[in-house]
């Protein structure tokens, strides 16, 4: 497979932190992979994640989008950000428009979409969100479900090649969690990258097919989930005991 993101001994540290979020880490997303982060708060996920959407730029190292260095002029970030979308942690950090439909256009039409091209893009991505019925709704009289699936559906609105998530289906009911990743199975099977921050262990042990375990800021492994569910020191990173699941 073809590595569409490419993270090159990449360091950050944030202002007034005594360590780095991020040291050395290297980390290679290939085309159509169910990639999840595991690790405990601080280990790094987050910030991976931001600098992989070139939110933040890396203070040493460098990332590589199809092969090519990341440049980050204006023109530079457009051409990563149609590639690579970010879904948040929190959806109302991502809903600002007055209404669905709003929201979900305004990434294709910054991207320089013309308005019937960003109107079929909209219409695309809420029909695989299952949010068509809420174009005409004011963000603000969502759900938390309903809420999630639009910030979504307006990342995939850009057609990303590579979708990066930060804990994505915490504090979704059964029913939201169950869509959310039929869409990202949907996405898989249309070749597009999946990189997951969760601490859901379940998820990442039926889901990922590959696992990325992060400790203070740097990787201690990257493998298949069977893998890391059968090291102790691996799993001693990521969660405490008695929480495992057999």
């Amino acid at each position: 497979m073809t590595a569409v993101l490419t993270l090159e001994e990449v360091s950050y540290r944030f202002p007034d932190s005594p360590s780095p979020a991020l040291r050395d880490v290297s980390l290679h997303i290939e085309r159509g992979q169910r990639i999840v982060l595991l690790g405990r708060n601080g280990a790094g996920k987050s910030t991976l994640l931001l600098i992989a959407a070139g939110i933040l730029r890396p203070q040493r190292g460098s990332i590589r989008l199809d092969g090519a260095p990341v440049v980050y002029s204006r023109q530079g970030l457009r051409r990563l950000r149609q590639c690579v979308g970010l879904v948040m942690q929190s959806p109302d950090d991502q809903l600002f428009s007055a209404s669905v439909r709003q929201d979900i256009s305004f990434g294709p039409l910054n991207l320089g979409l013309s308005a019937e091209e960003a109107h079929h893009a909209v219409i695309e991505a809420a029909a695989l969100c299952d949010v068509t019925d809420l174009l005409d709704r004011p963000t603000h009289a969502l759900s938390g479900g309903q809420k999630a699936r639009v910030a979504l559906a307006g990342v995939l609105a850009m057609r990303p090649r590579c979708l990066l998530v930060d804990e994505a289906t915490s504090g979704l009911d059964l029913w939201a969690r169950h869509h959310v990743l039929q869409v990202f199975n949907r996405l898989v099977e249309q070749e597009t990258t999946i990189l997951l921050a969760t601490h859901d262990l379940a998820l990442a042990r039926c889901w990922a097919d590959l696992v990325v375990v992060l400790r203070e800021g740097q990787i201690a492994a990257v493998a298949p989930p069977a893998q890391v569910w059968a090291d102790p020191s691996l799993r001693a990173l990521i969660a405490p005991p008695e929480i495992w699941l057999e």
